[in-house]
């Protein structure tokens, strides 16, 4: 079975919506909750808790680091922030051409970011998905594992 990840699913992230229990109410998830349920069902996997790691290609090319998990087809760019320097690191060290893909093991969510225009380095105005890696855990042997 092939596992499709859509943007649409993961945008789901922020406005899901779930039930406070048998008083009626409903209380909205934070967004990594949120993140995590959307990024679930896109993927058809159980929710990232924190005993759990995504695994999946990362890259870094002009300037930016991409990250795709196991199984899924789209690509999203990885946010400067948290763990990132870590897992640049180890790319750096290990990667021996320009933007080669390299497996690696993280605990990560998704995050609004601003788009920046790459020509004059300044916000152009909305916002784009991201992976915030919460930690790398390190550089995973061999691809990933057949869907």
């Amino acid at each position: 079975m092939q596992i499709h990840t859509t943007l649409a699913a993961l945008a789901m992230a922020a406005v899901v919506a779930v039930s406070a229990g048998s008083a009626g109410c409903e209380q909205k998830q934070s967004e990594p909750e949120a993140a995590r349920a959307a990024s679930a069902a896109a993927t058809d996997s159980k929710p990232n808790e924190a005993d759990e790691t995504i695994l999946g290609h990362f890259r870094y090319m002009a300037d930016a680091g991409l990250f795709r998990v196991c199984g899924a087809e789209e690509e999203f760019p990885v946010a400067t922030e948290g763990d990132n320097a870590s897992l640049e690191r180890a790319y750096r060290a290990h990667a021996t051409k320009p933007a080669e893909r390299v497996l690696v093991r993280l605990e990560a969510n998704f995050m609004w970011k601003p788009v920046f225009d790459p020509a004059t380095g300044r916000a152009a105005g909305g916002k784009e998905r991201a992976w915030y890696v919460e930690r790398f855990l390190g550089l995973a042997p061999g691809d990933c594992p057949a869907s």
